[in-house]
C-alpha cells in the first residue's frame, strides 16, 4: 500500500460534509422557527384575553428577535459588518482549499470552481464593507 488514500474515498468525504452542513442547517432552522411559533403562541393567548403581556415575557420576546445580540449589532451597520465577516471567512476558506489544490496539482476544474468562489465572496465581502462604513443607522 503506498499511502494514497483512494479518489472514491475523497468524494464520499466531500459529500459527507455537505451533507451534514445541510443537516445542521435545517435542525438551526427548524429549532429557531420553533421558538419563533412559541412566542407568537403566546403573544396570540394574551391578545385574546385582551390583557398585556408580564414584562417577564420581554425578555422571552428579546431573545427570540435577536435581542441577545450586541447593541452595535442590532444596527443596520453592524447587520452589514457581520454579514461581512461571514462572507469574508467563507472567501478565505474557499481561497485556502484553492491554494492547497493548486498546489497539490488537483483537477483543472476544482481549481476554476474554488477560484470563482474566492473571487465570488471576496468581492461579496468588500462591498459589504464599504456598504457597512458608509451606512447610515438613521
Amino acid at each position: 500500500m503506498n499511502g494514497e488514500v483512494p479518489e472514491i474515498y475523497w468524494y464520499l468525504f466531500w459529500v459527507a460534509v455537505l451533507a451534514w452542513v445541510i443537516v445542521f442547517a435545517t435542525a438551526m432552522m427548524t429549532l429557531i422557527h420553533r421558538g419563533h411559533m412559541k412566542t407568537l403562541e403566546l403573544l396570540r393567548l394574551y391578545a385574546e384575553k385582551g390583557i398585556d403581556p408580564p414584562p417577564a415575557l420581554d425578555e422571552l420576546l428579546a431573545r427570540s428577535s435577536g435581542g441577545g445580540d450586541p447593541k452595535w449589532a442590532r444596527t443596520r451597520r453592524g447587520a452589514l459588518l457581520k454579514s461581512f465577516t461571514g462572507m469574508l471567512f467563507t472567501a478565505c476558506v474557499a481561497g485556502g482549499i484553492l491554494w492547497w489544490r493548486i498546489d497539490a496539482g488537483g483537477p483543472q476544474a476544482l481549481i476554476y470552481v474554488f477560484g470563482a468562489a474566492t473571487v465570488f465572496w471576496g468581492v461579496g465581502a468588500l462591498g459589504l464593507l464599504i456598504a457597512g462604513l458608509f451606512a447610515s443607522d438613521k
